[in-house]
């Protein structure tokens, strides 16, 4: 297969696995010319194959850290504590409960991630509530060089004559994710025999990027974790 590029070559595959094209009449009778319907499963495909890479602990494409400071605002007995927004692109924060994914200016890791309910306990703590914001508890003492955050952002959108802000070698990943999820589409063409066929070619892309996301010849460790983490994702 060639090597995928921007949202056109990305639709072609798409659509070979599907076995449909733009002017198929059940695709133009349920979407628009446009095509905005497929348009955005290529979208949530991306997401979604992020969110694989991300599993797989091969997500350093995406990851960076916070251009400022993070500003806080908020109080205790105002706001219920203090807390700093999210950048525009966040989508998952870098660290865990073990390591902590915010960083004062030299390099060293600031403070613990808790539980949202266990948000008032004292001390050098942060945590998420699904609000777009990242709070800190009670008595967390903010160095005066400030904190940055460590995360991965998410990934722009797809365009046509534009890369895929996604690494070229997985991008296969995107419209085998699209594919299946063109499966309860009132237009989809295929029968039960199609559907595992896309299903098998997804798990066969995943296979490849999870065997391919060793880049060197370091054994892999996994550290066993607590079960108490915050999965902190954002769309």
């Amino acid at each position: 297969m060639a090597l995928l590029t921007d949202r056109a070559s990305i639709l072609r595959e798409f659509f070979r696995l599907v076995d449909t094209d733009s002017s198929d009449d059940d695709l133009t009778e349920h979407d628009a010319s446009s095509l905005e319907g497929v348009y955005g499963l290529l979208s949530e495909a991306m997401l979604e194959a992020q969110d694989d890479m991300l599993r797989f602990g091969v997500g350093e494409f995406w990851l960076q850290r916070s251009s400022t400071t993070l500003s806080f605002s908020g109080s205790e007995s105002t706001d219920g504590g203090r807390y700093a927004s999210l950048p525009d692109d966040f989508r998952r924060a870098y660290g865990d409960e073990d390591d902590s994914a915010l960083v004062e200016a030299d390099g060293d890791r600031w403070g613990q991630e808790i539980l949202p309910e266990l948000r008032h306990v004292w001390g050098d703590n942060y945590y998420f509530r699904g609000d777009g914001k990242l709070w800190i508890t009670r008595k967390a003492r903010v160095p005066a060089s400030g904190l940055y955050l460590e995360y991965y952002r998410a990934p722009t959108e797809l365009a046509d004559g534009t890369d895929a802000d996604f690494p070229a070698e997985h991008r296969s990943l995107i419209p085998a994710h699209a594919a299946v999820l063109a499966i309860p589409q009132a237009w989809f063409p295929g029968d039960q025999f199609d559907e595992q066929r896309l299903r098998q070619n997804l798990e066969a892309r995943r296979q490849r990027a999870f065997s391919m996301g060793r880049r060197s010849r370091k054994r892999r460790q996994i550290r066993p974790k607590a079960m108490r983490g915050n999965t902190h994702w954002w769309g």
